[in-house]
């Protein structure tokens, strides 16, 4: 374990848990695997291009991050804040979002496959033209105002979560996971009236 220290991204050691680290002087395409931080800090912003694998971050604070055109593969993000994080164009895979703040993020034109979000606000949320080949759940998550615009909804399951408010590409909808009150919810952004 590593702690309360200064350190250069670069000198990022393999199977390290760093704790309340700062990290300075991001150099483009660094790759970073089997890592835990925990209430570490990124000094920097862009960590576009970056790739992420087998990464645990606890306690984080990565508001208005950009990780676009990266790849984040097997990772765990545990009550972090990522307000208006940018993954524009990102591959994720079999990663785990629980108890985290993602208001405002964007997932857009990314390739997913197999997310789990746990208890987590993704409020105002981009989840637009994302490519996914298996399941995404969002478990008992906020997702007012969220946008899938132009995602196929096949696999996603939004059924214990809750929202007011939802865009939806109406051709892609077939295969969603939705509980009853959600569908009529989607009756009425259709146009439907029950009776």
């Amino acid at each position: 374990m590593i702690k309360d220290r200064v350190v250069e991204f670069k000198e990022i050691e393999d199977n390290i848990n760093y704790v309340n680290c700062k990290f300075i002087n991001y150099d483009h395409d660094i790759n970073i695997s089997d890592v835990i931080f925990d209430n570490c800090l990124f000094e920097d912003n862009d960590f576009s291009g970056s790739e992420w694998l087998d990464i645990t971050f606890n306690n984080m604070d990565l508001s208005n991050k950009n990780f676009n055109e990266s790849i984040i593969y097997r990772s765990k993000f545990n009550n972090c804040r990522m307000t208006g994080i940018s993954l524009i164009d990102t591959r994720l895979k079999s990663d785990d979002f629980s108890k985290s703040q993602l208001d405002f993020c964007n997932f857009s034109g990314s390739k997913l496959n197999e997310l789990n979000f746990f208890e987590c606000s993704l409020n105002g949320m981009l989840f637009q033209e994302v490519e996914h080949q298996k399941k995404i759940n969002f478990d008992k998550c906020s997702l007012n105002d969220t946008s899938f615009i132009n995602t196929k909804m096949n696999q996603i399951d939004l059924s214990t979560s809750y929202f007011d408010n939802i865009e939806l590409s109406i051709e892609l909808i077939r295969g969603v996971t939705m509980n009853s009150a959600q569908l009529v919810l989607i009756a009425d952004y259709l146009g439907i009236y029950l009776k």
